[in-house]
């Protein structure tokens, strides 16, 4: 004998939920994880902007105390040619982040001619000019300076910071 019910009855049945409910539930689903992923972005941007910033910090240090013992500032050099009068102030240490930083780029020293004065400034370029490392340059502004990339001590151009020392 046949089975008098039919066997694809569970096709035609109709959720219990209605339509607006799973609606909502995907959309706050979506939204938190849509934030998550935002705040992670926004964290890892701030710990690599840590990082830049404290090698900014370090390296003026030792560029500061050669030139308080030395009276004149030393002379351009990029990071990774540091000069060996400079070394004696142990400025390789003081840089050492430089590799762990996520951030890739050129560091440099240099005196730049301003209305006819020397001002000495730390420079980082990165090696990409994407939003991110923009992003993060900014982030950079706001730990060392007044958040502000177009004045201050600390000035973004593009992907390039320029840190200006003082003789302190």
């Amino acid at each position: 004998m046949a089975d008098s019910a039919p066997k694809d009855s569970e096709i035609f049945k109709v959720s219990e939920v209605p339509l607006w409910y799973r609606s909502v539930q995907v959309a706050l689903l979506a939204t938190l994880l849509g934030l998550v992923i935002s705040f992670g972005l926004i964290y890892y941007n701030y710990l690599q902007a840590q990082t830049v910033a404290e090698i900014f910090r370090q390296s003026r240090k030792p560029i500061l105390q050669y030139r308080l013992e030395k009276g004149v500032w030393p002379s351009n050099f990029s990071f990774d040619k540091i000069p060996t009068d400079l070394e004696a102030y142990e400025f390789s240490t003081a840089v050492r982040g430089i590799a762990d930083s996520g951030l890739k780029g050129t560091w440099q020293f240099a005196l730049i001619d301003v209305n006819g004065a020397a001002v000495p400034k730390i420079i980082f370029k990165s090696e990409d000019g994407s939003l991110n490392a923009r992003r993060i340059l900014f982030g950079v502004d706001a730990q060392l300076d007044d958040g502000k990339d177009t004045s201050g001590r600390l000035l973004v151009v593009a992907a390039q910071a320029e840190f200006t020392l003082m003789g302190e």
